[in-house]
């Protein structure tokens, strides 16, 4: 089980916003991906966060197929989710 912890010890900087923060898991298909702490991002990285899955093969994103109701107006990522939401969603994409 993935616990809060280990999101923050995993991070890195961000590969496109030298401020933020990336963690980044994979499944033989899936890649999902933790962002935030600054400024372009949706979460802050402490108690919230910007969550994309992104489809292997394709490079696409697949997170409205997962979480529709999370993700709003269309969106290929989730915004400000709460930790405790965040970690629900990787311990089950991950599993």
């Amino acid at each position: 089980m993935i616990t809060y912890e280990d999101i923050i010890e995993k991070s890195s900087i961000h590969p496109s916003i030298s401020d933020g923060r990336q963690t980044k898991f994979e499944t033989p298909d899936l890649i999902l991906s933790i962002v935030g702490g600054e400024w372009g991002l949706f979460g802050n990285f402490i108690d919230t966060f910007e969550i994309a899955i992104i489809d292997k093969k394709t490079k696409k994103f697949v997170t409205p197929f997962f979480y529709p109701e999370i993700c709003e107006n269309g969106d290929d990522v989730m915004r400000f989710v709460d930790k405790e939401r965040m970690l629900k969603i990787v311990n089950q994409i991950i599993k």
